[in-house]
C-alpha cells in the first residue's frame, strides 16, 4: 500500500461518533477520500456521508477500489438488561461480521478494528499489560470485542488481507462521555471526591492519538498479511489524583476534593451494586467504577510504536479545558 494518500478511498463506520469523527477529519486532512458511515449524526468532515444501520442492509460496494475499512461503530456501554445485551450482540458482533463481509466484497485488503483493553482484561497486579498477556475479557462488552477480534482474524486469514485490532484504554478528548465526563461535571460543580490517596495509575489515550495511529496503519506499506493486535496508549499513564487536579484547575470555580477511605468506598459500591440490580439501570457509583479508581491498569504501546514508527503526542492536561467546555454536551 502506497504512502501517497491522495485519491485513496477509506470507509469509516461510526463516523459520527466520538472516535470516528476525529478519524474522519484526520484522514480527510491527510488527503484520503473518506466515506463516513453514520447511524444518527453525520460526521462533520467526510468526502461522502452515508446513513447506515449495521443491523439492516449495508450499502452496495462502490465502483472505486476501497483501500481500507476502519470499523469504529459499536454499542459502547451496554446496560445489564436482556434488551441491551441483545443489542450489543447484534451490533458489536453481528454488525462486525456484516462489515467484514462487505469489506471482502468491496475488495478491501486492510481492516482496522477499534477494539478495547476490555477484550484483554486488566494486567496482573504490579505488571505492565501487553498484547501477549492471556485474554481475560471484562464483562459482556469485553467479550463482544474479543469475538469481534476473532472475526477479523478469520477474515484476515483469507487471501492477502491485513487485519489490525487496536485495543484502546479510556479515550479522552472534547465531547468525551462516560466516567471522565462525570468527573468533569463534578469538577464543574466544585465537588470532586477522591477515593483513597488517588495514587492508582491508568493508561489513557487522546482521541487525536487514536486518529494518527489509524493513519499510520493505513499508510504502512509493508504490513504482512494476517492478523495484528496492538495496544495503544498515551506516552505515560495518569494517576487518578492527577486527572482530578487537572480537571479542577480547568474549572472556573474552587473544587473540593473530600477523601473517601477505601473501606467506605467499598461499602458504598456494594450498596450501589445492589441498587443497580433492583433498579435495572446503572448508578453513578459501583464496584466496577471503584476498581478503575483504586487499581492500577497500565499498558505498553511500545510494539505499535516500533512497528509503525508512531509516537503519541501531548497529554491529558493539553485537552482538559476543551473537555470542561464540552462537559454539558
Amino acid at each position: 500500500m502506497s504512502g501517497d494518500s491522495k485519491g485513496r478511498t477509506v470507509v469509516v463506520t461510526g463516523a459520527g461518533g466520538f472516535v470516528g469523527r476525529v478519524i474522519c477529519t484526520h484522514l480527510l486532512e491527510a488527503g484520503f477520500r473518506v466515506e463516513g458511515w453514520y447511524r444518527s449524526h453525520p460526521p462533520p468532515a467526510a468526502s461522502h456521508a452515508v446513513q447506515v444501520d449495521l443491523t439492516a442492509s449495508l450499502p452496495s460496494p462502490p465502483d472505486r477500489p476501497i483501500e481500507a475499512v476502519i470499523h469504529t461503530a459499536a454499542v459502547a456501554h451496554a446496560r445489564p438488561t436482556p434488551q441491551m445485551l441483545e443489542r450489543l450482540e447484534r451490533v458489536n458482533v453481528g454488525g462486525t461480521r456484516k462489515v467484514l463481509d462487505w469489506a471482502g466484497a468491496a475488495g478491501a485488503q486492510r481492516f482496522v478494528f477499534m477494539s478495547s483493553i476490555k477484550a484483554q482484561g486488566a494486567p496482573a497486579p504490579g505488571t505492565l499489560g501487553s498484547e501477549s498477556d492471556p485474554a481475560r475479557p471484562e464483562g459482556p462488552y469485553g467479550e463482544a470485542k474479543q469475538r469481534g477480534e476473532a472475526l477479523v482474524a478469520d477474515w484476515s486469514a483469507r487471501g492477502q488481507r491485513r487485519g489490525v485490532a487496536l485495543r484502546l484504554p479510556l479515550v479522552y478528548g472534547p465531547g468525551v462521555g462516560g466516567n471522565l465526563a462525570a468527573m468533569a461535571r463534578a469538577a464543574g460543580r466544585g465537588w470532586l471526591p477522591q477515593v483513597g490517596d488517588g495514587s492508582a495509575r491508568r493508561s489513557l489515550i487522546s482521541v487525536g492519538n487514536v486518529a494518527t495511529a489509524v493513519g499510520a496503519v493505513i499508510n504502512r506499506g509493508s504490513l504482512a498479511a494476517g492478523m495484528h493486535t496492538y495496544l495503544l496508549t498515551d506516552a505515560k499513564p495518569y494517576s487518578v489524583a492527577e486527572l482530578g487536579r487537572a480537571l479542577a484547575q480547568a474549572s472556573a470555580r474552587k473544587v473540593h476534593h473530600p477523601r473517601i477511605p477505601l473501606a467506605v468506598a467499598r461499602l458504598l459500591a456494594r450498596c450501589s451494586d445492589f441498587g443497580q440490580f433492583l433498579l435495572r439501570r446503572p448508578l453513578p457509583f459501583s464496584s466496577e467504577i471503584l476498581a478503575r479508581l483504586a487499581a492500577n491498569a497500565i499498558y505498553s504501546s511500545e510494539p505499535f510504536q516500533r512497528d509503525f514508527d508512531w509516537h503519541p503526542e501531548g497529554q491529558f492536561s493539553d485537552q482538559v479545558e476543551a473537555i470542561m467546555d464540552t462537559r454539558i454536551a
